[in-house]
């Protein structure tokens, strides 16, 4: 038993599954949650890509106002520098002497003991001296760096900066220490330099401040710093092998960037530039995890689409399988699995219900003309009064308005000789219709035949 009931609910769910309605329900229900799912996918990820860009922003802004502090406090500190009343006194003296030049570090001192630079340069053009921070006192002829005063003298502005320049006295340090050195002419304001003066701060230093603030073990982001068009920090230690010195920093991300997206800081200066490259293929890495989820969820809402569909259909195909039970044939829930669903099952019950009901008239109209002939013969035989009809007899054509008649006799003898019984049979209606249509014109005429070769009219 319980073996029998499982088969049942089987079939039926099979048949409910089969139907229409279902396919409907289910085609419809899975089309708007499948738009409705794509359409807040696509917002969820450009909220996302949002959410990205306004955080990578914000990181290589803080490196960027990192960086503008440190490279601030360089500029600043040359200023002051540039206006000690010592600084001044030896750079327009010819032969400065000891005690100026004792004085001039002793108020320079502040300043190196302060600041973490890695060393203070003074150049003096009148004298030519040079005052290094970290190494002495040396002349032009004899400066560690002989390459500088070229570039020095190259200068046409007040002010230059020169990137991962290598720092390397006679002695010490070795290895070189690669720096950005910060140039100003002296004295200030002057359209005739007498002399420079030069802040060197380590490339170490500030590419460790850039790493503590852009630097993420969770993202392969590529983060880049320049300055002047030079790399002082990125993220993929590769990059300082691959970036051309020689191009600029649109350049080079053109050359090393083609595919990426490009997050800048929004405080991005001409000279200094911290910027976030993030490819298409990293994107959708970041988003892989929430597309997982949303694919997840996806797959829940089919399946509650189908649930919706299957109840939807079963409440639906009930009054179709109380129809078709009131028309005498199987529940459509009930009957075989073919592939026929509801409507066509439904629809051929009712063609056969149709084909049933006009046989039903066909046999009635029948049966109608046989009781016409009866109370016609029944009329000539005077057993029936014509004034004593019935009124559900004017169903049947019959209406004598008075109480007499008259009575038209017509002799076909040439049907009688006719042998082929069929043709008699096909010829004898048509013979009564012609008679009783040529009689109609003058009055009422009923036409029948007697049991002689006759037909009769009464008017």
């Amino acid at each position: 038993m319980i073996s029998f009931d499982r088969s049942m609910q089987k079939k039926k769910l099979k048949n409910i599954i089969r139907s229409r309605h279902f396919s409907s329900c289910f085609f419809i229900l899975t089309l708007l949650s499948t738009i409705l799912f794509f359409v807040s996918t696509l917002l969820s990820i450009w909220q996302n890509n949002l959410q990205l860009k306004e955080q990578l922003e914000a990181k290589a802004d803080a490196a960027y106002s990192n960086m503008e502090n440190t490279f601030s406090v360089m500029k600043v500190g040359s200023v002051f520098i540039a206006k000690l009343a010592s600084v001044n006194h030896i750079l327009v003296s010819p032969d400065p002497t000891i005690d100026y030049f004792s004085r001039m570090i002793s108020d320079i001192s502040p300043y190196t003991q302060l600041y973490s630079f890695e060393t203070i340069c003074l150049y003096f053009d009148r004298s030519e001296r040079v005052f290094d921070s970290s190494g002495g006192m040396y002349t032009y002829s004899d400066l560690y760096t002989p390459d500088f005063l070229q570039i020095r003298s190259e200068m046409d502005t007040e002010e230059a900066w020169v990137v991962n320049s290598p720092y390397e006295r006679y002695y010490s340090p070795r290895p070189a220490v690669p720096v950005v050195v910060y140039a100003h002419s002296l004295p200030l304001y002057s359209s005739k330099p007498k002399g420079y003066i030069t802040i060197s701060y380590a490339m170490r230093e500030l590419r460790r401040d850039a790493a503590a603030l852009l630097s993420d073990n969770d993202n392969s982001y590529h983060a880049v710093v320049t300055l002047c068009d030079q790399l002082i920090y990125a993220t993929d230690a590769a990059l300082y092998e691959r970036w051309d010195s020689s191009l600029s920093a649109d350049e080079n991300e053109a050359l090393l960037f083609p595919d990426y997206n490009a997050y800048p800081a929004v405080q991005n200066s001409n000279t200094l530039q911290c910027t976030y490259y993030v490819s298409t293929t990293e994107q959708f890495k970041a988003v892989t995890p929430f597309l997982l989820r949303r694919f997840c969820e996806y797959f829940f809402i089919l399946f509650c689409c189908f649930l919706l569909s299957a109840i939807y259909s079963m409440v639906l195909l009930k009054p179709v399988d109380d129809i078709m039970e009131k028309l005498g044939i199987t529940p459509y829930t009930l009957g075989l699995s073919d592939d026929h669903d509801e409507f066509f099952r439904l629809n051929s019950a009712l063609d056969s219900l149709t084909a049933q009901v006009s046989e039903v008239h066909s046999v009635l109209h029948e049966k109608e003309q046989l009781v016409r002939e009866r109370l016609l013969l029944g009329i000539l035989h005077a057993s029936v009064d014509v004034t004593a009809l019935p009124q559900e007899y004017m169903k049947y054509g019959l209406v004598f308005t008075y109480r007499s008649f008259s009575l038209i006799l017509i002799h076909l003898p040439t049907l009688e000789s006719m042998e082929d019984f069929a043709q008699k049979a096909q010829m004898r209606p048509l013979f009564l219709y012609t008679a009783s249509v040529a009689f109609s014109d003058f009055a009422i005429a009923y036409a029948n035949h007697t049991n002689v070769p006759n037909i009769c009219i009464l008017h």
